[in-house]
């Protein structure tokens, strides 16, 4: 049995998280989901951009997308992401996120309107 260093096993799965990036940031969803199974990172965030395959998806509003990260890949959102979806117009997506968001955060819906929470 071979043993792979891990600095290879980490390039191998930032490459093919980037990839991942990039078919949710497309829509494609049967690519985003091969991906996945090959072992690419769901929650790969890009080093320049800062974005995720959940907030490209949810941003871009492709709602498969997006329900299949956070039920199959069990990718966990915060609630910038849900004001992403809806600062862009994706009002299902949102709610569909504030659902999964922290329940730690009262008012986290309050956020996205205003900019801050409620005193």
């Amino acid at each position: 049995m071979e043993i792979i260093p891990l600095d290879v096993y980490k390039r191998f799965t930032d490459q093919v998280g980037r990839l991942v990036l990039n078919a949710a940031s497309a829509g494609n969803l049967c690519e985003v989901a091969r991906l996945i199974a090959m072992g690419g990172d769901p929650n790969y965030r890009d080093p320049r951009s800062g974005s995720t395959p959940l907030k490209a998806a949810a941003q871009s509003g492709y709602f498969e997308i997006v329900k299949y990260l956070i039920e199959m890949a069990h990718v966990f959102p915060c609630q910038y992401v849900a004001c992403a979806a809806q600062n862009n117009g994706h009002k299902r997506i949102a709610e569909f996120l504030w659902n999964y968001t922290s329940p730690l955060v009262p008012g986290s819906s309050y956020y996205c309107v205003t900019g801050g929470f409620p005193k």
